[in-house]
Order: structure tokens, then C-alpha cells, then sequence
């Protein structure tokens, strides 16, 4: 089984934003694609990267309207041609600079691209063609100064998304995935506080018991206080269908939608403007694949919100 992804940045691209992106291709992955694009279906691509496994190669380019411009294919430094490999993990690393895109592959610098097109035009980032899973895509900005502070991968979430921005009110999550595996198992979406494992939120569907418990830890132990946990609202979710949650910054908490229909509220405990961006883990034999995550921005009263979590 194959996987992709497709998301709507939180704010403009700057000088100095970082994406990473780590996932896994498929054992008998032909490419791996990962776009900065204007927007999800027909628009410009200013940066195309294609790692293409049989004919041993990294392909730079960009595309206006439904035409590519020249490729790139020369080996990068060191003359390695292409350091991804099929069935393996790979991570794919790129820099907005002055002029151009540093491209790093696997942890090691691998060449430049000169920007053909503005790059403030870029909108969404996309991974597609034949990856078995994603577990990161970070928009991140490491200059001037870093955002989020600390910019470390943790092996023991399933999917990262952190962005280069604070949140205001207005801002809407879109976050769409699958369920699969173990129907004794759960899945959980957190927002983090700051730098630290402080959880604001802690979305935690249980197949389980079909129950979604929302909490908040009162320390960075990850410790819970369950006399604030709720529960009510219903279990909108099946195992090995598509679901889309929305999750809006209002003026008083959270206000959240799930598959078209509003879904709870949950006040805010901490510093709201604080969290970072989600991250996720599977449990209990369960797998979770995040498809989308979109950063939609609406009005502070978040009027009509439940409608971005259409499927």
C-alpha cells in the first residue's frame, strides 16, 4: 500500500524557512516526488525534486502552468548521483536561501537550485509517487532566529508538522488521515507547548472503547490530570476509512469538527499562541497514515468552520 501527501502551508515562505520531509519509499519504487507548489492540483511548482530509483538520478525542476522547464540531473557534490534507496527511509531537507534552494539529502548536502520562479508564491508541499509512509513534514524557519526552538525529529511520534509561525485566532488545522490495523488499538494528536513535551491538547481516539478523550498534561512528565478529561460527543471515527478533523483556534479554545459536523470544544489550558505544530503516534497495532494537513485562516469566530473538514 502506497501513501501521499498534500498540505497547505500556515503562512508565506520566507529567506531563512526550512522543509523536512522523512518517509519510507516502497521496495519496488520506480520515484519519490516532493513539490513546493502555488497550490494542490493545477498550479506552478517552483521547486521539483524527483529521486528516481532504476534510473539512478535526482531530478531539479520547476513547472508554469502545465509545462516543465529544464531539468536538472547532474550528480550533486561528491559526485553522488542519487543517495536515496529503494525500501529504505529517506529525508529530504531544503533551505530557502538568498537566490536558491539548498537541497540536502539523507542528512548530507547534495546541491543548489537557483529560484526560477518567486518563491513567496509557494503555497503547499507535497510528496507523492511510491512511499510506503511519511513521518515528517516540517515547515520550519531557522533564521534569523529558529522557530520552533528546538528543531529535533522524535522517533516516537508517527507524524510531524511543525510550522515556522504562531497561531492566531482564526487559524484552522485541517488534518485528514486513515486508521488501519489493530481495532484495539488508538491513535493521538497533540499540540505541544513550546519547546517543551507539554501537551495543550491530547486528541486521543480509542477504537478500542470508541471513545475521544481530550485532556492536557499539567507538566512536562506528560502527566494528566483525568478529572478534566472529556469524553462526550460520539465516536465519528471507523477503522480503514478516511476522516478529517478540523481543529480551530477560537477565542476561548479549541472548537473542533470531524468529517463535516462540528464535533466538541476544549477549553485552552496554557499558553494557546504558545503550541507548536501537531504530533502524532499510533498504538496498540494501529496505523495511522496523515494525508493532509491544511492551515486555513478564518475570521476569530470561525464562522462556518465545519465545513473544512468535509470529506
Amino acid at each position: 500500500m502506497t501513501t501521499s501527501f498534500s498540505g497547505q502551508l500556515a503562512c508565506p515562505v520566507e529567506f531563512g524557512h526550512a522543509f523536512f520531509v522523512c518517509g519510507k519509499s516502497t521496495g519496488t519504487a520506480d520515484r519519490v516526488v516532493f513539490n513546493l507548489a502555488t497550490g494542490k492540483n493545477l498550479g506552478d511548482i517552483p521547486l521539483h525534486i524527483s529521486a528516481r530509483f532504476r534510473a539512478n538520478v535526482v531530478v531539479r525542476n520547476n513547472r508554469v502552468g502545465q509545462c516543465y522547464g529544464a531539468e536538472e540531473t547532474s550528480p550533486g557534490y561528491n559526485n553522488v548521483k542519487n543517495p536515496l534507496v529503494a525500501g529504505q527511509e529517506f529525508k529530504i531537507y531544503v533551505l530557502v536561501g538568498v537566490d536558491r534552494f539548498h537541497i540536502s539529502l539523507n542528512d548530507v548536502p547534495f546541491t543548489e537550485f537557483m529560484f526560477r520562479a518567486p518563491y513567496r508564491s509557494i503555497a503547499v508541499l507535497q510528496v507523492l509517487q511510491d512511499v510506503e509512509y511519511i513521518r515528517q513534514v516540517d515547515h520550519r524557519k531557522v533564521y534569523p532566529s529558529p522557530y520552533p526552538a528546538v528543531q529535533v525529529r522524535s522517533p516516537w511520534y508517527s507524524f510531524s508538522n511543525d510550522l515556522p509561525t504562531i497561531y492566531n485566532f482564526g487559524h484552522v488545522v485541517v488534518v485528514t488521515g486513515i486508521a488501519l490495523g489493530n481495532p484495539k488499538g488508538h491513535f493521538v494528536i497533540r499540540f505541544l507547548e513550546g519547546h517543551s513535551e507539554k501537551q495543550g491538547l491530547h486528541f486521543n481516539v480509542r477504537f478500542y472503547s470508541r471513545e475521544v478523550a481530550r485532556n492536557h498534561t499539567v507538566n512536562s512528565k506528560m502527566e494528566f490530570n483525568y478529572n478534566d478529561e472529556d469524553k462526550y460527543g460520539g465516536f465519528p471515527f471507523e477503522l480503514n476509512r478516511p476522516f478529517k478533523i478540523a481543529f480551530g483556534f477560537g477565542e476561548r479554545g479549541f472548537r473542533i469538527a470531524v468529517n463535516g459536523s462540528y464535533f466538541c470544544e476544549y477549553g485552552y489550558r496554557g499558553r494557546w499562541n504558545n503550541f507548536t505544530g501537531i504530533k502524532c503516534s499510533e498504538h496498540d497495532g494501529l496505523t495511522l497514515s496523515i494525508t493532509e494537513v491544511d492551515h486555513v485562516m478564518k475570521d476569530k469566530t470561525l464562522t462556518n468552520f465545519e465545513q473544512l473538514s468535509r470529506i
